[in-house]
């Protein structure tokens, strides 16, 4: 069976709608998968035209352990902005929330699974590595 190993990637990650960047091991136990979401150029929501890339930032956020090591996953994300001066609006990110809601630190899928210790299995928030 061959598999794409793009992929492979998004099967490991759980995200189907993004792009896996890299992967790096900055130190020893430590893992950090770099992402972006696949995203069609957005309009203005004010006057609907088509909107600019103003800028990209890092987002960390943590994940799921993976492999005995703890995992950050990277999200590249885009901030647009209107190009028409006058229109008044700012700039914007979208938002993912399969990825992470807005403002958390934690993925969407590792708040599931602690979650699902705490109230399931009655494990400890204060509990290592949970």
């Amino acid at each position: 069976m061959e598999i794409d190993p793009t992929r492979m990637c998004e099967l490991l990650v759980g995200l189907p709608d993004i792009d896996i960047l890299g992967v790096a091991d900055p130190e020893p136990g430590r893992l950090v998968v770099v992402v972006a979401a696949r995203e069609a150029r957005p309009v203005c929501g004010r006057c609907g035209t088509a909107a600019w890339v103003k800028d990209h930032r890092e987002v960390d956020l943590v994940d799921l352990p993976a492999f005995d090591q703890t995992v950050t996953l990277r999200v590249i994300r885009t901030r647009w902005c209107c190009p028409r001066f006058r229109c008044g609006v700012g700039s914007w990110t979208l938002e993912h929330p399969d990825i992470a809601p807005a403002g958390h630190w934690l993925t969407a899928r590792a708040g599931r699974w602690a979650c699902e210790q705490v109230g399931r299995w009655g494990r400890s928030v204060a509990e290592e590595r949970l």
